[in-house]
């Protein structure tokens, strides 16, 4: 009764001293394979809804609000300090459920499934990577044992072993089609020198924030007493092609570390990149002003069931580490669409340049107007060539809420 009540006692006391970060895990099985401990972690997306934006109304967005979706497919790297050095222990690749193709749907009260790993008793730190692995391309070069750094505190500023780099064509192209999260943290397993069940812990949280940035274009359809009223976006499928620039002294981010941070690979530092995308024709009426949009979207509505949702957004891989952002200059824009008998295709002028701040965590929202054809666009006979100008609004920015996309409202003018 005595060894009853101490056991609950000390279940007690370990969940009142909850902290935000658990620095030592206690065993909680005995015989684990080789003498190591089962490690529970339990992955957290804090401030998800936060989007570093200044596009409202959020009022919209409630707790029902589709916020992202997360593919059960993940990846953890986990280093151990061994022998004065950080040394990868664990490579995992493995999936929060038993059916790898259905996704999880992430709303304010989600709960991704926690993870479980045996690890033996020491220090360690774990990378954790979702989304990762469809957008970004794992570097198979990592191996078990192989030595990541002499420093026992790693520094914010140390250059550690890449994990992932940008999934690049020959011509620099580019497409991140999901919402890419990362994070780490450090923790230590405890020794087990009892021959008994020290009882349940809690799982240590790991933190993963938002990677990349999303690239939102808006196209106007024009009202039928506009100058131009032919054009209504009707297609079954939309190319969208964007160039970016930035300078040698501010490149792209192009990868991300075994612990989850912003990566530069030396070899391959980038100053132009080419957002590509494939999408539906989608078109919204916003509340807002009630006109309808074109946006970057794969389809409409998003097809969210227990298969894979078929959406597509144009994201970029960036850096927190610099909340501040990094000058970037779109140079071309082409939205090229495709059916039957009309295949229109829209651009910005030749000598167009629009300038952004790219920040981590954010939305670039940028609105387009149709302005006139291109008498001189001569590719395909079924094409029909029109220019696009930039619509400054000021009023404009919350046309749509940050979270449109995976949650649209239905109008009948949805098409």
């Amino acid at each position: 009764m005595k060894k009853l009540f101490f056991y609950i006692s000390l279940i007690a006391c370990t969940w009142a001293c909850e902290k935000d970060q658990i620095d030592e895990i206690t065993p909680t099985e005995i015989g684990g394979e080789n003498g190591k401990t089962t490690v529970v972690f339990q992955t957290e997306i804090p401030g998800l809804t936060d989007y570093a934006t200044t596009l409202e109304p959020m009022s919209r967005a409630g707790l029902d609000t589709i916020k992202t979706i997360i593919n059960p497919l993940y990846r953890a790297i986990i280093i151990k300090w061994t022998d004065q050095k950080w040394v990868i222990d664990t490579i995992l690749f493995s999936s929060f459920n038993s059916t790898p193709w259905n996704p999880y749907i992430i709303r304010n009260n989600t709960t991704l499934p926690p993870i479980s790993v045996e690890l033996r008793p020491g220090k360690y730190k774990i990378g954790l990577f979702l989304n990762a692995d469809h957008n970004l391309t794992f570097l198979n070069t990592l191996k078990i044992g192989q030595v990541v750094s002499d420093n026992e505190t790693i520094g914010k500023d140390e250059i550690l072993a890449p994990a992932y780099k940008l999934r690049v064509s020959s011509d620099n192209a580019q497409t991140i089609k999901d919402e890419i999260f990362s994070g780490s943290i450090e923790f230590t397993v405890g020794k087990n020198d009892h021959l008994e069940n020290s009882g349940p812990t809690r799982p240590t949280r790991i933190n993963v924030t938002r990677k990349v940035s999303r690239f939102r274009y808006l196209l106007k359809e024009h009202l039928p007493e506009d100058s131009i009223s032919n054009i209504d976006f009707s297609s079954t499928q939309y190319k969208f092609i964007a160039h970016l620039e930035t300078t040698p002294e501010t490149p792209f981010c192009d990868g991300l570390d075994i612990l989850g941070r912003p990566h530069y690979h030396i070899d391959s530092t980038y100053t132009r990149l080419i957002m590509y995308m494939s999408d539906g024709a989608n078109r919204f009426e916003s509340e807002k002003d009630h006109r309808i949009y074109h946006m970057t979207f794969g389809t409409n509505p998003p097809v969210i069931t227990v298969s894979f949702p078929t959406y597509a957004f144009p994201f970029i891989l960036t850096d927190d580490t610099k909340p501040e952002g990094i000058p970037i200059t779109l140079t071309s824009l082409i939205i090229d669409g495709q059916v039957d008998n009309y295949s229109p295709l829209y651009k910005l002028p030749d000598d167009f340049t629009q300038s952004f701040v790219l920040k981590p965590n954010s939305i670039l929202q940028t609105i387009y107007e149709v302005v006139g054809r291109d008498s001189t666009y001569k590719i395909e006979k079924d094409k029909v060539g029109y220019y696009v100008r930039l619509v400054n609004d000021p009023d404009a920015k919350d046309l749509f809420h940050p979270y449109f996309e995976l949650n649209p409202t239905a109008s009948k003018n949805n098409y």
